[in-house]
C-alpha cells in the first residue's frame, strides 16, 4: 500500500512541475487589455499573446539593443506613423504604458495581416526583420506557390517563426481558441 502512495506522489509532483513551467514559460498578463485590442483589430488572442510573449517576456519596461520598446516591442518610428493612423498623441515614453503598447502593437499587427491579405508567416516576418526586408525578400522571388516567404536569410527571424509556432500551440489552449 505505501508503495502506491509514493507513485502517486510521485505523480502528482510530475503534473504539479510541468503546469509550473508552462505557466512560467508562456506567461498570461495583460488578458483584458489583449482580449480588447485583439476584437478591435480583428486579431486572434492567441497572436498577440504569443507576440508579446516572444518579444518581451511580458515585462512592459523591455527596450532591446535596436531600440524596440516596450511589451510588443515596437520602434518609436513605427509607433509614431501608428499614432498619426490612429490620431492619438504620443511620446515615445507611451511605449512603456501597457495599454498604449498593446493597441500600437495590435494595430500594426491588423496593419501587417491586411497588407500580406492574411498571410501570418508574412506578416510576422515582417513585424520582426521589417516590413521593407521582407518586401525586398519577396520581390527576388524567395516565395512558395501561396506567396509565403522562404528561406529566410535571417536566423532571428527564422527562430521567431519557430518561437511562434510554439507559442501559438499554447495560447489557442489557454484562450481556447
Amino acid at each position: 500500500m505505501k508503495k502506491y502512495w509514493i507513485v502517486i506522489i510521485v505523480i502528482l509532483s510530475v503534473v504539479i512541475v510541468g503546469i509550473s513551467t508552462i505557466f512560467m514559460l508562456f506567461p498570461l498578463k495583460y488578458k483584458d487589455l489583449i482580449i480588447k485590442y485583439s476584437k478591435e483589430y480583428g486579431l486572434h488572442a492567441y497572436l498577440v499573446a504569443s507576440v508579446i510573449n516572444i518579444e518581451s517576456r511580458y515585462d512592459k519596461n523591455a527596450k532591446s539593443s535596436a531600440g524596440a520598446i516596450g511589451l510588443m516591442q515596437l520602434l518609436p518610428s513605427t509607433a509614431e506613423e501608428v499614432s498619426k493612423k490612429l490620431n492619438i498623441d504620443f511620446e515615445t515614453s507611451d511605449l512603456y504604458l501597457e495599454e498604449v503598447n498593446i493597441q500600437m502593437g495590435c494595430y500594426y499587427l491588423s496593419y501587417l495581416l491586411d497588407y500580406y491579405n492574411g498571410n501570418a508567416i508574412n506578416s510576422l516576418s515582417a513585424y520582426n526583420w521589417g516590413l521593407n526586408n521582407v518586401n525586398n525578400w519577396l520581390d527576388l522571388g524567395n516565395v512558395d506557390e501561396n506567396g509565403t516567404i522562404t528561406n529566410i536569410p535571417v536566423s532571428e527571424t527564422s527562430n521567431y517563426l519557430k518561437k511562434f509556432k510554439i507559442n501559438e500551440f499554447v495560447y489557442k489552449i489557454i484562450f481556447k481558441e
